[in-house]
């Protein structure tokens, strides 16, 4: 489940696990969506419904890159930066988790978005990823999966099995398809 930065990742896990007996991946991403603007889209809702209709037993979740809005929150505006709108994100994300245990799924994978070449973006997306090491932290059968690396500069290319390939968009936010192959 995810934005837009979920869509490669899914081809690739599609194609890691195409001969497997073992594991079978569907995707739902919709462009766009995040966690600070329910009233535009709400993956609470969605994770309900499609782990309702689908049973499966884990979620992977990437989901971030187009929350970088303010939050409101009975009538107060968190802005982007502050202590405030990260606790409200992490409270957002522990409910989108709780929402799929409570379905039936078993594990909750959830990431954030990566480290991003804008300084601005860049900022927003290490509390996003904060929150979301927290949400998990504190939802059992949750567990946040690292892709962001303050430390790790970014590149738009990288060293894949050997051969140097264009890992970035222009955007300096989503992957390529082969920059989303795990390393």
């Amino acid at each position: 489940l995810g934005d837009s930065l979920s869509t490669f990742v899914r081809q690739q896990m599609t194609a890691l696990l195409a001969d497997s007996d073992v594991a079978e991946v569907k995707s739902v991403w919709r462009n766009g969506t995040g966690l600070t603007n329910p009233a535009f889209f709400t993956w609470e809702a969605r994770a309900r419904s499609i782990v309702r209709t689908d049973r499966p037993d884990a979620v992977v979740m990437l989901i971030g890159g187009n929350d970088r809005n303010d939050m409101t929150v009975r009538g107060q505006t968190l802005v982007p930066g502050t202590q405030a709108w990260e606790n409200e994100y992490e409270r957002r994300a522990r409910v989108v988790m709780r929402a799929s245990m409570a379905e039936g799924v078993q594990r909750v994978f959830w990431s954030g978005p990566p480290t991003a070449r804008d300084p601005q973006w860049n900022s927003v997306y290490a509390d996003v990823n904060a929150a979301l090491v927290r949400a998990a932290g504190s939802v059992p059968g949750a567990q946040y999966v690292d892709l962001y690396d303050e430390g790790k500069p970014f590149a738009m290319e990288e060293t894949i099995d050997g051969e140097r390939v264009v890992a970035r968009q222009r955007d300096g936010i989503h992957w390529t398809y082969p920059g989303a192959l795990p390393i």
